[in-house]
């Protein structure tokens, strides 16, 4: 055999093995893939674990206000102190007519009666019935200006009690306002940590099916399987201070928000 014949055939074996590795590589790449293609196309929505808590109903801050303000007890309480406070007002005012005395006197008996004439002077006894009314007011100087000191003094305890009660209602109105944002914050916190383990997870079911074909190795692996971990932990703690919040506000306003009528 020839030198130009060996050399035919080494180039021809040659080129039957480069197509040879070249099909197979084409092969495994294909079927990684399709592999990768089916992974990804059957992940499961992971925006659904913020999706119930973005459906919670959450009332407008106005309609969550005047609930707030008509559910209140120290309201009501502040209110019951007004009410009271008016009647001893309205009491003292009318305090003077102790000072005012009304009585009456009635009698029946015999009653004499001197007459007197021209023939001379005589007695007559008579039977009659008797009655006198009368009307008297024992007030002197010192009565008249305790009476005006009590009345000023009730109305300046009722005037107290009225600003407690708007003051009140102001630190109310401040916590429902303050406790709303919170729940909205933590709402926005929910969503973007859920966005994150999305990705994250995504990221690591690529991760795990690399290492299983060798394409990564076992210090990427792990350092993708502790960052998707911290984001599960970071998106759990979201949810946790969403629902106390959440919670806090239902205490707050004193009903469940979905009875509330007025969404924001």
């Amino acid at each position: 055999m020839s030198k130009r014949t060996i050399l035919a055939l080494s180039a021809f074996c040659l080129a039957l093995f480069c197509l040879h590795f070249q099909g197979f590589a084409q092969e495994k790449n294909k079927k990684d893939q399709t592999k990768q293609d089916a992974l990804t196309s059957d992940l499961p929505d992971r925006g659904l674990q913020f999706k119930e808590y973005q459906q919670l109903w959450l009332p407008s801050l106005n309609a969550l206000i005047q609930t707030a303000l008509e559910n209140s007890p120290l309201i009501r309480q502040q209110e019951a102190m007004v009410d009271m406070r008016d009647w001893q007002t309205k009491s003292a005012k009318l305090d003077w007519t102790r000072y005012f005395q009304l009585f009456s006197e009635a009698r029946y008996g015999a009653v004499d009666y001197v007459v007197v004439g021209g023939i001379g002077t005589g007695q007559i006894t008579d039977n009659t019935f008797r009655y006198n009314i009368g009307t008297r007011i024992q007030l002197n100087a010192f009565d008249f200006l305790d009476q005006k000191k009590k009345e000023k003094t009730a109305e300046a305890v009722l005037d107290f009690e009225k600003a407690k009660v708007e003051e009140a209602k102001r630190l109310i109105i401040d916590e429902v306002i303050k406790q709303y944002n919170q729940v909205i914050t933590y709402k926005e916190i929910i969503r973007i940590k859920s966005d994150n383990l999305q990705g994250q997870l995504t990221n690591m079911e690529k991760m795990e099916l690399k290492f299983a074909t060798g394409d990564e190795d076992l210090m990427e692996f792990a350092r993708i399987k502790e960052i998707t971990t911290k984001a599960q932990e970071e998106f759990e703690l979201a949810k946790k201070e969403f629902r106390e919040a959440y919670m806090l506000l239902e205490n707050l306003v004193g009903v469940k928000l979905d009875q509330i009528a007025g969404k924001n």
